[in-house]
């Protein structure tokens, strides 16, 4: 008990301050990200809250494992360093007896990680996209009066007055490539049918110009009707295991992300005999490296499940944490327990 204690300690030292600093950097990203949705629609500091709430699971998945990982090893290398491990192990505790301290911390990790992946992570990110949908439906509803940079799907819009639900004098201007169009109407109306918009202009002309081919046309109308659809969001859940399971089965993509949870969930116990490789050395003749050579370990393993799992993710859940588990048990045999 006080050599588990002992050790946790060491590896709780290493761990929060590495969490810390990632989750840190992440989140400064993601909010960097949330912050540039401001020049598509206005949100308040608390819609701003919400929406990093949202990341903050996707976060949590990709930070936990890598600082448990690199944590440990650098828990345990800091012992050996202070030769305090190597102390040990002259009077008699082997390296196998250090490892089952992490052995259920590895397993729990694991677990949850496994529940960030398939559950938690899809239900955030649904409704951040629903949230995201919500305001730009919002925006496009409520069209200000002369107001620059307001859009109605791809076209810049910009109206002289409103008078209740009627827009008074607009312009919409589309450019792609060497072609632009420009709309001019003397009112307009806006219907929402159903999550889509659409936007109805009375008595207006069109403009249609190509540079490439130098041409250019008009056309005169009474009304002209244009849908803003929205895209549906589509969730995946465990509610119907049997269909959430047969979509894995017929669409790529979805197996594919199912492959990238599963392995990223298995990395704790795949790798779990690299943190005796990296931890255990002698001070006096090696320099303590095993924190890059994890965090290389580590980045290995995201590589090889990352590419492969593309083209046989069902296959790539079995072989590659099988791979590596073998590949670290087999390094521990000939490196640390013939030796220790």
């Amino acid at each position: 008990m006080i050599l588990k204690k002992y050790i946790l300690s060491s590896f709780s030292n290493s761990f929060f301050p590495i969490f810390i600093v990632l989750f840190s950097i992440v989140s400064l990203v993601n909010l960097i990200k949330i912050a540039t949705l401001t020049a598509i629609f206005d949100i308040s500091f608390f819609e701003l809250g919400l929406l990093y709430s949202y990341t903050v699971p996707r976060i949590i998945y990709l930070v936990l494992p890598v600082s448990f990982f690199i944590g440990a090893i650098a828990g345990l290398s800091n012992l050996t360093s202070m030769y305090e491990l190597l102390v040990l192990s002259t009077i008699g505790l082997k390296p196998a007896a250090v490892l089952k301290v992490f052995v259920p911390y590895a397993l729990m990790l694991s677990f949850i990680l496994i529940v960030l992946s398939q559950i938690i992570v899809p239900k955030a990110t649904f409704l951040s996209k629903q949230f995201i949908k919500k305001k730009q439906l919002e925006t496009v509803l409520s069209i200000k009066v002369s107001q620059f940079g307001q859009k109605f799907g791809n076209k810049m819009v910009f109206i002289e007055n409103k008078k209740d639900q009627t827009l008074m004098n607009i312009k919409l201007f589309e450019k792609t490539g060497d072609k632009s169009i420009m709309l001019i109407a003397k009112k307009a109306n806006i219907e929402n049918m159903s999550g889509s918009i659409k936007l109805n202009l009375y008595d207006g002309f069109g403009y249609f110009t190509d540079i490439k081919n130098k041409t250019q046309d008009s056309l005169k109308f009474e009304k002209l009707s244009m849908l803003n659809q929205q895209k549906d969001i589509k969730h995946s859940s465990f509610r119907n295991f049997d269909e959430y399971w047969n979509k894995i089965q017929t669409n790529s993509g979805d197996a594919w992300n199912f492959a990238l949870g599963i392995c990223e969930a298995f990395m704790p116990i795949s790798l779990l005999f690299f943190l005796l490789i990296f931890g255990y050395f002698n001070p006096r003749f090696e320099s303590n490296r095993a924190s890059m050579y994890g965090f290389g370990v580590f980045i290995s393993y995201v590589l090889s499940y990352y590419h492969i799992s593309k083209y046989y993710p069902f296959s790539t859940i079995a072989v590659v944490p099988i791979f590596w588990f073998l590949l670290s048990y087999f390094l521990y045999i000939k490196k640390i327990k013939s030796r220790y």
